[in-house]
């Protein structure tokens, strides 16, 4: 089964390899975007709301990344959400230790689910699942 636009927010380009291989070989994206900051992702958002072939339909979200952390961006998140035409589904995916960092992730209304790194192939798979069940 092919799966929406996923979105990878990661600043480990080995990250974005190994999800990218993962979401080929299981259950292909029509496309898979790719950013190493939430900077760029957040901007992205922000110029496409209205244009709905391109925003993506699930994010997968690093909490660590630069210049914007991913806690910062979910704030960011949720004044931007209301000009998005279009419904986006966020999974955290870190490898963080900081258990108030998951926390807040975990608390955050906008998130849908919380995936500790590394990544196995079966958290993929239930969570392309869960998302093609509720589409």
């Amino acid at each position: 089964m092919k799966t929406g636009i996923i979105c990878i927010v990661d600043d480990d380009t080995l990250i974005h390899y190994t999800f990218k291989k993962m979401l080929e070989s299981g259950a292909p994206a029509k496309k898979i975007l790719s950013f190493f900051d939430c900077g760029q992702l957040y901007e992205y958002l922000r110029v496409h709301a209205q244009n709905e072939k391109v925003l993506p339909d699930v994010i997968l979200l690093d909490l660590k990344t630069p210049i914007i952390s991913g806690l910062k961006f979910l704030k960011q998140w949720a004044v931007l959400k209301p000009t998005i035409t279009k419904h986006i589904v966020i999974y955290v995916v870190s490898s963080t230790l900081n258990k108030a960092d998951i926390a807040e992730a975990i608390a955050d209304p906008n998130v849908s689910g919380y995936l500790p790194k590394p990544l196995r192939w079966a958290d993929m798979r239930n969570m392309i699942a869960d998302e093609s069940e509720s589409a």
